[in-house]
């Protein structure tokens, strides 16, 4: 289905609700100071513990809603000079952590602030349990390498920091000076109480104890033929499957790092995978391409005539896979995840992007400023929300869209009035 009428991008539009400009509730001027611990208590919110949701990708989480047809504000944080970019926030024990330049923890409820501590992090983060510790360790991207935190932020002493940093899972600097938003790497995954990274510079995938950042096994993806810079990893069944440039597709064994296939899939990038029980989906700036996860054969290709250049990864819900083209109208398409079968396309919704689904709504941020929902059955525009500096792939729990806006904003997004 192709609506008539689009929404004009800097529309804001909700059903039962308005959002205006200058409507801003709750917000909060945070800076980065010392640590505040935090408190285990009862959940208000259920977890959104990876970017994407799940270790295998999906951006779907059944048992949550989010705002739904009509938005507004529940609470606006601003940190100074944190430069968040597009990554997504995740959330954890009613704490959401969000990583630009340093990482911050804020109360979900409300935005107040946690922690915020400057640093050089360059990817959205991951929360896992750490035998060694008692509170959890928080698994980011560093400049070199990946890196383990403490979740609770550490202490402060005289102005200093410690315990925070647990450890440091060495790599090398990126070869190339990164001008813009951060961050810029891919994130870590967690599954089974182990994390997984691929780090595009040194073209390593591997597997880490949360507790010590020790590696359980590495592998090198792609290298072989100058290539590589391998995406977000998928894990799913106990095999993880990995995506690196131009065009390679591989499966390796959870436990082990044993490579169980690699295929070659068209276009000219292979973006971050969603890995399912009966198929792996690999993305590119032209498509998506449907393979076998027991052989690596292709099973359909669906063919969206993009030109994305960013990591345009998928969502999946129920059947059905959702997937941004960067062409002229800027397109989100459904597509039957069964026969790679086009269900409807809306044009003028977003280029650039990585949509979740909540509830039968597709959410995702729209040319970087916008926040955009959509219905996942036919497409019909629901509401546009304009961030003031950008905004990354959201974050989706009972009710509320959690947005790391570009540079200083973190907003909280609930149904409007």
């Amino acid at each position: 289905m192709v609506p008539n009428s689009p929404l004009s991008r800097r529309a804001v539009l909700g059903v039962g609700g308005t959002v205006a400009a200058g409507g801003l509730a709750g917000s909060v001027l945070a800076t980065t100071g010392d640590a505040q611990s935090v408190q285990p208590g009862e959940s208000t919110f259920s977890d959104w513990p990876l970017e994407r949701y799940d270790p295998a990708g999906t951006g779907y989480n059944p048992d949550v809603s989010g705002p739904g047809e009509s938005v507004q504000v529940k609470w606006r944080t601003e940190l100074n000079d944190f430069r968040g970019g597009r990554a997504s926030p995740i959330l954890v024990d009613d704490t959401l952590y969000a990583v630009g330049a340093g990482v911050a923890a804020l109360d979900a409820r409300d935005g107040t602030v946690q922690y915020a501590v400057e640093g050089s992090y360059l990817s959205g983060p991951g929360v896992v349990p750490a035998e060694a510790y008692r509170s959890k360790t928080l698994v980011v991207a560093g400049s070199q390498g990946y890196v383990g935190l403490n979740s609770r932020g550490g202490a402060t002493l005289l102005g200093r920091r410690f315990g925070f940093e647990r450890w440091h899972q060495g790599g090398e600097p990126p070869s190339r000076f990164t001008i813009g938003a951060l961050p810029t790497a891919s994130p870590p995954v967690v599954a089974d109480g182990v994390v997984y990274v691929a780090d595009a510079v040194t073209d390593r995938l591997a597997a880490l104890d949360p507790s010590s950042g020790r590696e359980r096994w590495h592998t090198e993806v792609g290298h072989e033929n100058a290539s590589g810079q391998p995406g977000r990893p998928a894990v799913h069944d106990g095999t993880v499957y990995v995506g690196w440039w131009p065009q390679g597709a591989g499966a390796y064994d959870a436990q082990t790092g044993v490579q169980l296939w690699q295929q070659e899939v068209d276009g000219d990038i292979v973006f971050s995978p969603t890995a399912m029980d009966d198929r792996v989906l690999f993305p590119d700036p032209e498509g998506v391409t449907a393979l076998d996860p027991a052989d690596g054969s292709e099973l359909w290709r669906f063919d969206h005539a993009g030109n994305v250049t960013d990591d345009g990864a998928v969502a999946v819900a129920d059947g059905t896979l959702f997937v941004v083209s960067d062409t002229e109208d800027r397109s989100l398409h459904a597509v039957d995840v069964t026969t790679g079968e086009e269900r409807w396309r809306v044009p003028d919704v977003a280029r650039e992007a990585t949509p979740v689904v909540a509830d039968g709504v597709v959410y995702l941020a729209a040319d970087g400023f916008d926040v955009v929902a959509v219905d996942a059955g036919d497409g019909t525009v629901h509401w546009r929300f304009e961030t003031e500096n950008g905004a990354g792939t959201p974050a989706v729990s009972d009710g509320v869209l959690f947005v790391s806006g570009g540079y200083e904003s973190v907003y909280a997004l609930e149904a409007g009035r």
